[in-house]
């Protein structure tokens, strides 16, 4: 592995670190723009939570939320997945970027297990191109009760943008809750 490429992984993996230090915990349906809001997702049967801390624009949708911050510099799409295995999830995790037009580059794929909080989640990292240049997508797969349910994490943006929100997704990581 070149230099270059040791030290993306290891950078990518210390954001998932803190990205899935913050999922592992176990939240009314709402719109937000810039201010904190609780979600449930799906929208048709919710089965988790979150919550959203002051400066992120929300939408629920059909199968999860979608939210962006820095005047849509970084995104984040949460999906509630059923019925699945650990590999369908993370092609699922892949379908917010690709329709927001980022080019995956499949064989970039750098993937971990990781045990958290009685959990055993995945974590993986992707390059991808996009209008704006290269990007990174970390994804973050979290089983929750119930065989084959997931909730899958995909978070994307341009330049540095992944550095700059990591209390923010720890925050929002903490608050992840089954909804009975």
């Amino acid at each position: 592995m070149s230099a270059h490429r040791a030290a993306s992984w290891k950078s990518a993996q210390v954001r998932a670190i803190v990205l899935v230090a913050a999922f592992a915990a176990q939240a009314p349906f709402a719109s937000s723009a810039h201010a904190e809001v609780d979600i449930k997702f799906p929208s048709g049967a919710p089965a988790a939570m979150l919550h959203f801390p002051d400066g992120w624009t929300v939408a629920a949708k059909l199968d999860g939320v979608d939210a962006t911050i820095g005047e849509g510099a970084l995104h984040l799409a949460i999906r509630y997945v059923v019925g699945v295995d650990r590999e369908s999830a993370i092609r699922g995790a892949n379908q917010a970027p690709s329709r927001a037009g980022l080019a995956i580059n499949g064989s970039s794929r750098r993937s971990s297990s990781l045990w958290f909080e009685r959990r055993d989640a995945i974590r993986v990292a992707e390059d991808a191109l996009s209008a704006k240049g290269a990007q990174e997508i970390l994804i973050v797969i979290v089983p929750m009760a119930g065989r084959g349910r997931f909730v899958t994490f995909a978070l994307w943006g341009a330049g540095d943008a992944l550095e700059t929100v990591g209390n923010d997704m720890q925050m929002i990581a903490q608050s992840l809750r089954a909804v009975p």
